[in-house]
This record gives C-alpha cells, sequence and structure tokens, in this order.
C-alpha cells in the first residue's frame, strides 16, 4: 500500500505539469511534447507489473495472468499514444490526460474502447464484491483484541474501495453528462470545455486515488 500510494503521487505529477504550462500563460502545447514530458510516468507501469514483494503469495498463475493482461493492455495503449504523437505532432493540447486520449480517440473504434471507463467496469464489479464481503466479515467479528485489529483492517480496505469505486464512477458521470448536454446543444463542444468536464471528475478521481494512505493511517 505504501509502494502503491508512492507512485499514485508519482502519477499526479502530471498534474502538475498541466499546472505549469498553464501558468506560463500557454493554453495549447504540441501533443508531441506533452508525450515526452509525461513519459516518466512509464516508471509507474513498471512497479505495478513487476511487482517485488509479493514472495508471501504462493499464487503464481493468478499474478501471472495479471501481468499478462496488464503488459498487453500497458503496452497496446502505449504503442497508440507513441503512434498518435507521431502521426499527430502538432495537435494542440494542454498537457492534461483528457486531452491526450481526445486526440486518442481518432484512431478508431478499438482504441476508442480500450480507453473508455467501460473497459474497467469487469474490475469495478469485481472490488464492489471485494467490498460487500469486507463489510460482511467485519460485521461478524467480535470485541477481543484480535478482532478489534482485523476489523480495523477490514474498515480500512472496505473504505479504500468504496472511495475509489466512488470516485470513478463520480468522474465517469461527468463527462457522461458533459457529452449529453454537447449532443444536446446546450454546451458547444471545443477543447476548453472538454477539459474543464474533465477537470472537473478528475478533481475526485484523483481525490479518491490519493486517499489510501490517509484512510490507513485513520484506522490504523
Amino acid at each position: 500500500m505504501i509502494f502503491n500510494s508512492f507512485y499514485e503521487i508519482l502519477h499526479q505529477s502530471n498534474h502538475f505539469y498541466f499546472l505549469s504550462v498553464a501558468l506560463s500563460g500557454r493554453n495549447l502545447i504540441p501533443f508531441g511534447k506533452s508525450v515526452f514530458f509525461n513519459a516518466h510516468s512509464i516508471v509507474g507501469l513498471i512497479a505495478a507489473v513487476f511487482p517485488i514483494y509479493y514472495q508471501c503469495i504462493n499464487k503464481k498463475k493468478y499474478i501471472s495472468l495479471h501481468v499478462a493482461i496488464i503488459l498487453f493492455h500497458g503496452s497496446f495503449i502505449l504503442f497508440k499514444i507513441v503512434y498518435s504523437a507521431i502521426k499527430f505532432p502538432d495537435v494542440l493540447v494542454d498537457g492534461n490526460l483528457n486531452s491526450v486520449i481526445g486526440v486518442m480517440y481518432n484512431e478508431g473504434v478499438i482504441i476508442s474502447m480500450l480507453i473508455s471507463p467501460f473497459v474497467y467496469a469487469p474490475a469495478l464489479i469485481s472490488y464492489l464484491i471485494v467490498a460487500v464481503i469486507l463489510k460482511i466479515r467485519e460485521g461478524k467479528l467480535f470485541n477481543t483484541p484480535s478482532d478489534q485489529s482485523m476489523s480495523k483492517v477490514y474498515r480500512s480496505l472496505f473504505l479504500i474501495v468504496l472511495v475509489n469505486m466512488g470516485s470513478y464512477a463520480f468522474g465517469f458521470i461527468m463527462f457522461t453528462l458533459f457529452n449529453i448536454l454537447t449532443n444536446l446543444n446546450y454546451i458547444s463542444f471545443n477543447l476548453l470545455n472538454f477539459t474543464i468536464s474533465g477537470t472537473i471528475g478528475g478533481i475526485f478521481v484523483n481525490i479518491g486515488s490519493a486517499s489510501n494512505a490517509p484512510i490507513l493511517y485513520i484506522n490504523r
């Protein structure tokens, strides 16, 4: 969990880059440069794909399957990002992840599906099931010191799952609402409005992602 929180902080550095672009007085920068300056995030991907502290988990096939899926999906998305940067190097973006995804949407139906929020639906359903199981187990514990300690662990995991799921769900709702209002011509579709809608939802997503360590600290 400590390493997860650390690499989440590294991931958030993208937003500091976005902030520096905004404070510089420039609203848009070439897509190719945006990809180059954010390339350091590959470190977080490598850390997730090649865990080195899982010796206590004797489930090689389980971990291997997850690694294979992460490698395939991550490698494909990375390839499409680089390919899009080469193909559309002069497309103006604001450095935010949403604008990068917007450029990648030009690559067709398959890439649109893979970077769509719907691709996370199976994981969200799995997390929901885990959250329910944790809540049930917490309720079955008694008042012994050992049970109270486990109750805190279950409570922390339940809150982490709930907050993370809720933040992504809210971000998805905000983005979907923007698309609906755009299709109904209540909002004009342009890069500024697209960025604002994505940023508002992204604030809650990032709060949820960064909540792991505070939740563990509060329930220690």
